[in-house]
């Protein structure tokens, strides 16, 4: 994976220049207030210029002028200076909805950076802060470049409201009935997001609640009292390292929720909603300072680890024969940036040369695995290595921790095995044979016994059929790979069959197969689907607009039946025949490929 992203950083012409959208901060605004996008220019070389935003019925925007900033930065493993350019735009609604911003455009240097659309809603009154609350933390206020931050989402509701009044929201039952919006959680700019350890952490409970577009998992905290009433309190935690200094900005979260006033008792359903009232809490930015790394007293070694390190080294086989191969395994222990820095060095020890290395990064160790040949008989040990960090926890700074020489046996190479050894110069080594690489090594095959009459295209066909099948072999993995990688377009081929299959079960609840097969077929959680855009986003997919709207309107009515605001006057039949009439138009367009 990481040999794909180096490869893809090199081919691109735009790597090092980056295009970030934070906001709208908040996604939901209250009517008569302002959202606020930020454009973010990262490594702003050139000439820059963000272009007029589109118009929006509805909708007031304004772009502010640029400014810039200059920060310490890690490039390649290497601290630099670079610098980021940024614009404030405010989007302000003249009116009620959900209002879809189109793609802004920064020219810089003859070439287009784009964003994606954006979208910003306005409501009239949110009226859910008094029954819940949302925030997000980390444990200190300053960090230092390539540190790692936690942040936590927390959020809770009265727990007397919930037991009484909340109600599934987007007519789904979860775990908890909320949706907790953060899209920084996607992008933040300025970090790069470590892989994600919470559910393997999570012991003992875990709540399923609706996060951003799909479904997370919350762990319960310890409950709360606001105002003299208990809180149930959930949260959950993802990692960020930033990779450049100065102010680290993360949005204020968004809690929706829904909740009823008057509920029926129905005899299948049991207790069932008579209203329903959309309501939400916010919470506020949280503003991160990022220090850059000291230069006093770093090492000339330094390659950008952060944190606190151990380190320990271990070699196999410690008897050989000058040009033979052996396998140098450094084990990096600690809590820091522990994928992110680059790895010591071996180019410098005298009388060995080095092949190359493998990695392998799990929870809190990496392994570095060096393919690495003593060249001369006079070699007597794997002399100690060093690698230097920055220790956060440590007020002295830089520290360096080295590991143990290992001893070793080199013997002269051994001329009647092969006259034409170097004795106990440098020797050859043979890639497969007395070279690792990290696999088994394989038995040689002597031509000697061969008959010396292959015609030359026999020679090719013997040759070049074993890459041939390799390459059959592996254009078949990467279509099961591709396959595999792509639940997604096997759940949008399968939604009609489903719909049918749960549609025509004993007890079916015709709406929510109705939903699944919708989202199944856009691509998204069944929970994102009972949304004002709906027939927008049936269009976006090739939908006929005449056919999105009866599709939309249809979904609004299972809805407002399904919580006693309404009935819809269409039969499982003819429902049936709306999933017939999407499903064709969905194959006939690119989403059905």
């Amino acid at each position: 994976m990481r040999r794909a992203l180096v490869l893809w950083c090199l081919t691109s012409p735009a790597w090092a220049q980056q295009l970030f959208i934070r906001g709208p901060e908040p996604e939901v605004v209250r009517l008569g207030g302002q959202a606020t996008i930020t454009v973010i220019l990262d490594d702003a070389r050139g000439v820059a210029e963000l272009s007029p935003p589109s118009r929006v019925d509805g909708l007031e925007i304004v772009a502010g002028s640029p400014s810039s900033e200059e920060r310490q930065a890690f490039v390649d493993g290497r601290i630099a200076a670079r610098s980021s350019l940024s614009w404030q735009v405010t989007v302000e609604p003249r009116r009620e909805g959900v209002f879809e911003i189109p793609p802004l455009r920064v020219e810089v240097s003859g070439r287009t950076l784009t964003s994606a659309p954006l979208r910003v809603e306005a409501v009239r009154d949110p009226q859910g802060e008094d029954h819940a609350f949302v925030e997000v933390t980390a444990p200190r206020d300053t960090y230092f470049v390539e540190e790692p931050i936690p942040l936590t989402l927390r959020f809770g509701l009265d727990r007397r409201f919930l037991e009484t009044s909340v109600v599934p929201l987007f007519g789904r039952r979860m775990d908890v009935p909320v949706q907790l919006q953060a899209r920084w959680l996607e992008q933040l700019p300025g970090a790069v997001s470590l892989a994600d350890e919470s559910k393997s952490r999570v012991e003992g409970a875990h709540l399923e609640f609706a996060l951003n577009d799909s479904l997370s998992v919350a762990t319960p905290a310890a409950d709360r009292t606001i105002d003299g009433r208990p809180f149930v309190v959930f949260e959950t935690t993802k990692r960020w390292l930033p990779t450049r200094s100065g102010d680290l900005v993360i949005p204020g979260p968004l809690l929706r929720f829904a909740f009823a006033t008057r509920f029926d008792e129905n005899f299948v359903t049991g207790r069932v909603p008579a209203d329903r009232h959309d309501a939400f809490a916010f919470g506020r930015r949280l503003t991160l300072h990022v220090e850059p790394l000291p230069e006093p007293g770093r090492p000339a070694g330094f390659t950008g680890a952060v944190g606190r390190f151990t380190m320990q080294a271990s070699a196999e086989p410690r008897s050989l024969r000058a040009g033979e191969s052996l396998k140098l395994t450094l084990r990096i222990e600690g809590d820091g940036n522990l994928a992110f820095f680059e790895a010591p060095g071996l180019d410098s020890i005298a009388g060995f040369h080095v092949f190359g290395r493998i990695e392998r990064t799990a929870e809190a160790v990496r392994t570095i695995t060096y393919d690495v040949s003593p060249l001369v008989t006079t070699v007597r040990e794997v002399p100690s290595i060093s690698l230097a960090f920055f220790d956060t926890r440590d007020p002295s700074g830089y520290r360096t921790v080295r590991t143990e020489p290992i001893p070793l046996d080199v013997r002269g190479a051994a001329r009647d095995a092969d006259p034409k050894s170097p004795g106990d110069g440098p020797a050859h080594a043979t890639p497969g044979v007395d070279d690792i690489f990290d696999i088994e090594p394989v038995a040689t095959f002597s031509w000697s016994g061969a008959p010396r009459t292959l015609t030359s295209a026999l020679l090719v066909a013997g040759l070049g059929a074993p890459w041939i099948l390799a390459l059959g072999l592996w254009i078949w993995i990467q279509m099961r790979e591709r396959e595999r990688n792509d639940p997604e377009g096997v759940r949008a081929r399968a939604a009609a069959a489903t719909f049918r299959m749960s549609a025509g079960a004993v007890g079916a609840n015709v709406a929510e197969a109705y939903a699944e097969f919708l989202a199944a077929r856009l691509r998204c959680p069944t929970a994102s689907i009972i949304s004002p855009d709906l027939r927008s986003r049936l269009e976006a997919a090739g939908i006929p607009t005449e056919l999105a709207a009866r599709a939309a309107g249809l979904c609004d009515g299972l809805v407002a039946a399904r919580y006693g605001s309404g009935a819809s006057a269409l039969g499982v039949e003819s429902i049936r025949r709306v999933v017939d009439e999407l499903e064709a138009a969905f194959q006939t367009s690119k989403s059905g490929r």
